[in-house]
């Protein structure tokens, strides 16, 4: 390690261990809900808002977040958030029914999107440019650890202790993060944002948190009433509705919750786009492989979870080099390099996954897993890159939360397609092997759709390729 990431390595690793831990804490708790739902006396579905009640606020306040980030300071709510995360974590291992349990995931979920949001403008802010790439690319890795050892690590600690400590393990764990980040982060400098005269956007604020809320409710019906539903699509309209009124009052207002002029910066704007699609497919892959791998594979669920981590795996060996190239090189071009190559990797996966074997699953994850290496950490530097200072904090809300919910609507729209193309046989979950055929055109129906999809994406980051350096890649 050369002296200048050694200068910024506590920094990096600070923002990492928190990126690291709310990751973590949106997969860990999964595979203990049936536990949970014993030990409570409650059915699937009043369980599963333990899981949805933190999506749902660590999605919906982030571009609030973003913008007090801005104004109150970087390091201020990056310290608060994990104070809020570790809190929540406390009283959630100490809840005494399921509802008190929901209500504190909440405000788990609010302190991890106080650490998550200022996480990806603290980098551009603090880190020099020249290891920015570097100092994205362990921030790609530390997200994917906390995806990777969620499942294990929340069925050991449910299993040899109980599921109370799930979330107690935070605690002891968190203190000290907290401690090393005031130590190590800079001060906070005085925003333009917090300039005096200018009052919070509280009308903004709710606007935008009812908007995203009621558009991640109606997307988790989805699956249960499906699209056309009542509460479905009134959800959406819902949802539209608001984000348009949330539109035109940003587009009024003095000191706006969104400064609508981030889309105007083409690097921001496109890197977005491209970012939105990429998180699309990829969730919407994750959610179908593993029933790939029962359903037509024949796997167990403790080997279909083994075979998932060969996409883990390399995307972890090949991030930290698009990380340290991105510094060297034009972002754009990896990025799109990689969107390339991930749809590349769909449509073999189309057309093979009727092989038998694992042979095809197991090329398709390891291919997928180095593409997705050679594009998320460089697009980090496009989009966090593209503004100044002092809209940074604004732009890794916007960022994060097209993310999120490109996850969600990821999830659904495979789930549709998948279900529309297996003959009625009902969806991911049904099936029992009866018609395998039905089954697999399903799988291919939605894995061509993940190569037109990806295309999308390429096609956004190659319109931020210097014209010389997309000449010479073709």
């Amino acid at each position: 390690m050369d002296g200048e990431k050694r200068t910024y390595f506590w920094l990096v690793v600070s923002v990492c261990f928190a990126a690291f831990m709310a990751t973590l804490d949106s997969y860990i708790v999964t595979i203990s809900l049936p536990v949970i739902a014993t030990y409570f006396g409650v059915g699937s579905g009043e369980v599963s808002w333990v899981v949805l009640s933190y999506v749902f606020f660590l999605t919906s306040t982030m571009l609030i977040i973003g913008k007090l980030s801005d104004r109150v300071g970087l390091k201020r709510i990056f310290i608060l958030g994990f104070c809020i995360f570790i809190v929540g974590s406390a009283v959630c291992g100490m809840a005494w029914n399921i509802w008190a349990l929901v209500g504190f995931r909440a405000l788990q979920g609010m302190g991890a999107a106080m650490m998550t949001v200022p996480s990806y403008a603290l980098i551009p802010r603090h880190v020099p440019a020249g290891i920015r790439g570097w100092a994205f690319g362990l921030l790609s890795v530390a997200a994917a650890l906390g995806l990777i050892v969620g499942g294990p690590a929340g069925g050991m600690i449910s299993g040899y202790l109980s599921w109370h400590w799930i979330f107690l393990i935070n605690v002891p764990v968190g203190i000290p993060a907290i401690l090393v980040a005031r130590k190590v982060l800079p001060a906070d400098a005085r925003e333009p944002g917090g300039r005096p005269g200018h009052g919070f956007d509280y009308v903004g604020s709710i606007l935008s948190f009812l908007s995203v809320l009621s558009l991640l409710v109606a997307l988790s019906l989805v699956d249960a009433m499906g699209w056309y539903s009542l509460p479905v699509i009134g959800g959406f309209f819902g949802s539209a509705a608001l984000l348009a009124a949330f539109l035109v009052h940003e587009s009024r207002t003095a000191d706006p919750l969104v400064d609508l002029g981030l889309f105007s910066v083409p690097s921001f704007s496109r890197a977005s786009a491209g970012t939105g699609f990429a998180f699309l497919v990829l969730a919407g892959s994750n959610f179908i492989v593993p029933f790939y791998l029962q359903l037509l594979a024949g796997l167990s669920p403790q080997h279909a979870g083994l075979v998932l981590l060969l996409y883990s795996v390399s995307y972890i060996l090949v991030t930290p080099f698009a990380g340290r190239a991105a510094d060297r090189m034009d972002p754009a071009l990896l990025c799109f390099v990689g969107m390339v190559s991930a749809a590349g990797a769909f449509a073999f996966f189309a057309v093979s996954l009727g092989w038998g074997g694992l042979l095809p699953v197991t090329v398709f994850l390891l291919w997928l897993g180095v593409s997705y290496g050679l594009f998320f950490s460089p697009n980090n530097t496009l989009v966090m890159g593209a503004v100044p200072q002092e809209r940074q904090g604004v732009a890794s809300g916007v960022f994060s939360v097209i993310s999120r919910l490109s996850i969600v609507l990821g999830v659904s729209i495979f789930a549709v397609i998948y279900s529309g193309s297996s003959a009625g046989l009902g969806g991911p979950s049904a099936g029992s092997g009866k018609n395998l055929l039905a089954l697999e055109h399903g799988f291919r129906a939605v894995y061509i759709f993940g190569a037109v999809f990806s295309m999308v994406a390429a096609v956004f980051s190659a319109s931020l390729v210097k014209r010389k350096n997309l000449v010479k890649s073709i």
